[in-house]
């Protein structure tokens, strides 16, 4: 739960702003800003969500009640078939038992495989909102997943292996990733494709640009950095971590202060609750 606590108030809501910030003045802001916005974002729905999802279970297990794990580190994912069975597995799984399966799956030839995960990630975008730019969301991974498909796994051998390739790998998978989440994250198609056009060689207002805090893109990188070191060395569930005396007592130390430090609190709801 107190893992849960820090990406909300710690990362997500003190990303939220900036994010805010530069959604709502991006003809102001030069491309850097724009980019960055973009990958925060990435971070922000991910803390936000697996935040709730940790808090949820770690509420659970006080009552002996042990829930599946909903987030396995999505962001160092190979490749769009290994994020999707890392991020958000309940609803993965159920779109997977009771609709891919009931369909067919990969039973029925190739071509039938496609249109079962073209439709199952339409019907995904259209879960989160009846709005064309869910739908865009939608077929953007939708052609993502059938593009990795038909490569029959030769993309995940290469993705497998611990060389720079790997890596590449993981870059690639989250800024395709990332790129998806401006669909999800603007209200529509129109303001999603506004802010991909200032992706690339879009000169701001420097004057405006001062007024952007520098303070919270430092804190940001440095709790981002933090936050996948922790993934790196513990497992889903924070497991590993437990019974580990150094790391329990760093980990203690380090995240009930930076909670109190370094929290926004009370602006910003949990993103899923809008779902």
């Amino acid at each position: 739960m107190l893992w849960g606590f820090f990406k909300k108030v710690v990362i997500a809501d003190r990303l939220a702003g900036f994010v805010n910030d530069v959604y709502s003045n991006v003809d102001h802001l030069s491309s850097g800003y724009v980019v960055l916005a973009v990958l925060f974002f990435s971070f922000q729905i991910y803390c936000d969500f697996s935040g709730y999802s940790d808090i949820a279970i770690g509420a659970a297990r006080t009552m002996g009640i042990r829930l599946m794990t909903n987030f396995d580190r999505p962001y160092s994912a190979g490749n769009i078939r290994a994020f999707w069975a890392r991020w958000h597995i309940s609803l993965t799984s159920w779109f997977r038992d009771y609709v891919y399966i009931p369909l067919g799956g990969n039973r029925l030839g190739k071509q039938r495989k496609y249109f079962n995960v073209v439709l199952v990630f339409l019907l995904s975008g259209l879960w989160h909102g009846a709005g064309w730019n869910f739908v865009v969301w939608g077929a953007l991974h939708a052609l993502l997943m059938v593009i990795w498909m038909s490569y029959s796994g030769r993309q995940e051998k290469k993705a497998s292996g611990g060389s720079i390739g790997r890596g590449f790998a993981v870059v690639g998978t989250f800024l395709l990733v990332s790129l998806g989440w401006v669909f999800f994250r603007c209200p529509d198609i129109g303001q999603a494709l506004h802010i991909i056009s200032h992706l690339i060689g879009h000169s701001g207002n420097p004057g405006f640009e001062r007024n952007i805090t520098k303070t919270t893109v430092a804190l940001g990188m440095v709790f981002i950095s933090f936050l996948l070191l922790v993934e790196r060395w513990t497992t889903p569930g924070m497991d590993k971590l437990q019974g580990r005396f150094w790391p329990d007592v760093g980990f203690c130390a380090v995240v009930p202060g930076s909670i109190l430090l370094f929290g926004v609190f009370g602006s910003q709801p949990f993103i899923y609750f809008q779902f």
